[in-house]
C-alpha cells in the first residue's frame, strides 16, 4: 500500500524507466471518457456509441494482453435533455422506462461513473431511475464523495448499493492483483446550473480527502487511488490539487470537453499482434490540444477529453512494485478517436436502433412553417446578450404552456415569462418546423 506519492515532474517517465528494472514495476492502464450527453447516434464523422463500445473492448483487450491492469472510467454527464434522451423518457411510465444511455453504459462495462451536473437536469427522481437502469448486464457504481442524498429518498435508497462515495476495483497485473480505489467528486455549482432538489453539496477537498483516508483505512488498504471528477473543466481540478491528499495518483476529469494530446507521442507497439490502439495525432494531425496528455502542471496528472463518445482516453501509469508509488507514465499514452470501428451488435440493436427510430419519428412531425431565419445558438453574441426574436418566441411558448397547465400544478397563472439565452441551442430555419426542431432549440 502506498503511503505517500511524490510529485510527478515533466520527464519523470523517461528517467524512471531508465533507472527501474522491469520486474520492479507494474502498469495500470486507465481508459476513460466523459460527457456522452446522450449523443448515442454519433456526431459528424465520429462513430456512434455502439462503435465506441468496440473501441473500448479492443483497447481493453490490447492492454490486458500486455499484462497491464485495466480500469475503465466514465467522468460524468451520462445524459442530456435532447431528442435522444426523450426516447428514454417516452419509453414507458415512470418506474418502468428503458434508459438507453444507462443501457449503453452498463454494456460498455465501466468500473465506475462519476455523477455530473447534467444528471440532475430532469430532477433527482429521474436520476434515481436512470442509475437503477444502469444495473443490468454490468452493474456500474455511480460515485460522488461530496453529495449528500439524504434529502432525496429515491436517491438515498440506492446509497450503498448503486451510489457510493468511492469504490475499489481489483485488477490483475503482471505483478499480481492490485487494489485501485476510485473516488467520485461533483461540481459544487449544481444549484446554479441544474436541478439537484434537496441534495446537499459539500465542499470538495474535505470530502475527497476523507474518502482517501477511508480507502487507506479499510482492511488491506488500497495500492493506488484515482479521483474521478466532474468539476466542469480541468482548471478547477488543477486548482483543487494543492488541497488534496498527495496519495491520489491520477485525476480523471469531466465537464470541460478539453482535448488533451501529446503531439509527439507514438502509438503503442503491437507486440502481441492484437491490433495496437492508434493515437489521435496519427488520425488527426491537425488536432489542436489545449495541453499535453496527461497534463502534469498541477503536480498530480490530470486527463480528460472531448465528449459525445468521440474519443477514448488511455493513460498507462507505472508503479513501483514495493512502495506502490507512481514512477512514470508510458510515453504512448494518448487519446484515440472513435473512427471506423464496427458496431457492437448488442448495443446497436438495444440502443442505437430504437433511439434512431424515435428521433426519425420526431423529424417527420411537422408542426409549423417559418418564412424567415431566427438566429439562436449560431449567434451567441446576440442570443446570450440581448433581446432576440427567437428568445421572444421561446418565452411566449413558455408563457402559454404555463398558463395552460397552471391549474394542473395547483399554482396561479403567471404574469410573465422569460428565458435564459444560454438555454437556446439552435436556430429556426426557413421552411418546415418539426417536433425534432423544438428539442434542438430548447433541449432543457
Amino acid at each position: 500500500m502506498s503511503v505517500r506519492h511524490f510529485t510527478l515532474a515533466i520527464g519523470l517517465s523517461a528517467v524512471a524507466l531508465a533507472a527501474m528494472p522491469a520486474e520492479a514495476q507494474y502498469k495500470i492502464t486507465v481508459l476513460h471518457n466523459n460527457d456522452g450527453e446522450s449523443d448515442l447516434l454519433g456526431q459528424g464523422s465520429f462513430g456512434n456509441v455502439a462503435q465506441f463500445a468496440t473501441l473500448v473492448d479492443d483497447t481493453r483487450s490490447f492492454y490486458t494482453g500486455l499484462g497491464h491492469g485495466v480500469v475503465t472510467l466514465y467522468a460524468g454527464d451520462s445524459f442530456l435533455p435532447s431528442p435522444e434522451f426523450a426516447a428514454s423518457l417516452n419509453s414507458g411510465a415512470p418506474g418502468s422506462r428503458t434508459f438507453f444511455d444507462a443501457r449503453a453504459i452498463s454494456a460498455i462495462g465501466y468500473d465506475a461513473a462519476a455523477i455530473g451536473n447534467h444528471e440532475f437536469d430532469a430532477g433527482p427522481s429521474v436520476l434515481a431511475e436512470f442509475i437503477q437502469g444502469a444495473q443490468t448486464s454490468n452493474a456500474v457504481p455511480y460515485l460522488s464523495s461530496n453529495l449528500d442524498f439524504t434529502g432525496e429518498p429515491e436517491l438515498q435508497a440506492q446509497v450503498g448499493s448503486n451510489i457510493f462515495k468511492s469504490t475499489t476495483v481489483e485488477v490483475p497485473t503482471s505483478d499480481g492483483t492490485k487494489s485501485v480505489g476510485i473516488i467520485g467528486a461533483t461540481t459544487t455549482n449544481l444549484p446554479f446550473i441544474t436541478s439537484p432538489g434537496n441534495v446537499t453539496i459539500n465542499d470538495l477537498a474535505p470530502s475527497i480527502n476523507a474518502e482517501v483516508a477511508a480507502l487507506q483505512g479499510q482492511p488491506g488498504g488500497v495500492d493506488n487511488i484515482i479521483l474521478l471528477s466532474h468539476l466542469q473543466g480541468i482548471g478547477s481540478d488543477a486548482a483543487l490539487v494543492p488541497s488534496l491528499s498527495p496519495d491520489i495518483d491520477l485525476i480523471v476529469a469531466g465537464g470541460g470537453d478539453e482535448l488533451l494530446a501529446t503531439t509527439t507521442a507514438p502509438s503503442p507497439t503491437d507486440v502481441n499482434g492484437l491490433g495496437a490502439p492508434v493515437s489521435i495525432v496519427d488520425t488527426d494531425p491537425t488536432a489542436m490540444p489545449v495541453a499535453d496528455y496527461p497534463t502534469t502542471d498541477a503536480g498530480t496528472p490530470i486527463v480528460t477529453g472531448p465528449g459525445s463518445y468521440s474519443t477514448l482516453g488511455r493513460v498507462t501509469l507505472e508503479f513501483d512494485s514495493t512502495t506502490g508509488d507512481l514512477i512514470g507514465i508510458d510515453a504512448s499514452s494518448n487519446p484515440q478517436e472513435n473512427l471506423g470501428f464496427a458496431a457492437d451488435a448488442g448495443i446497436q440493436s438495444d440502443v442505437v436502433d430504437p433511439v434512431t427510430a424515435f428521433v426519425d419519428g420526431l423529424s417527420s412531425q411537422v408542426i409549423a412553417t417559418s418564412s424567415q431565419l431566427l438566429p439562436g445558438n449560431e449567434d451567441r453574441d446576440v442570443i446570450r446578450a440581448e433581446e432576440a426574436g427567437l428568445g421572444n418566441l421561446v418565452a411566449d411558448g413558455i408563457f402559454k404552456a404555463a398558463n395552460d397547465n397552471a391549474g394542473d400544478f395547483g399554482v396561479d397563472a403567471p404574469d410573465l415569462a422569460f428565458v435564459n439565452g444560454g438555454g437556446i441551442r439552435d436556430n429556426v430555419e426557413i421552411g418546415d418546423f418539426s417536433v425534432l426542431n423544438t428539442f434542438d432549440i430548447s433541449p432543457f
